[in-house]
């Protein structure tokens, strides 16, 4: 059952919540992989939406090595009103465009197709898949060197 799992969570893109117990039926079983699988999907969409960015702008403070220090100072009080108000404004306003692009006719995220937009699984964070351009066939048959040139052979005595 373990390989089986892992095969699923492969190909599906799914994370490792979902477990067979061992007295877990079939049913109660495939519902909570039905649900994993909408939930995965959800966020794929979601990170083409730039939820997460949203909510890092509208965070005060911090900095590279403690990103989220702010959150430490915070009280419960204040935390709550930055919730409800800044992030709640914030997110309501990226699905707001997201909702006109839909209604619109394109997809979640992006333009793309489906098979592209499934691609945001193998995005790190907010970091968003670019399409690569490709050159001709004279960029594959010079390389490097026809584009930058050679290597100079004296580097260290320059």
């Amino acid at each position: 059952m373990s390989g089986l799992l892992n095969e699923l969570h492969m190909e599906f893109g799914l994370r490792s919540v979902v477990v067979f117990h061992g007295t877990m039926g079939y049913a109660e079983f495939e519902a909570m992989l039905v649900r994993e699988f909408e939930l995965t999907r959800k966020e794929q969409a979601l990170a083409g939406v730039n939820v997460a960015r949203a909510v890092a702008e509208l965070l005060p403070g911090g900095s590279p090595e403690t990103p989220l220090e702010h959150l430490k100072v915070m009280s419960g009080e204040q935390l709550r009103h930055f919730c409800r108000r800044s992030v709640a404004a914030g997110v309501e306003k990226l699905l707001r465009l997201q909702q006109e692009a839909l209604r619109a006719g394109r997809g979640w995220g992006d333009e793309g197709s489906g098979a592209e937009q499934g691609n945001a699984k193998f995005a790190q964070g907010e970091v968003v898949l670019k399409k690569a351009r490709f050159g001709e066939l004279k960029d594959f048959t010079t390389g490097l060197v026809g584009k930058i040139g050679l290597p100079n052979p004296r580097l260290m005595e320059v």
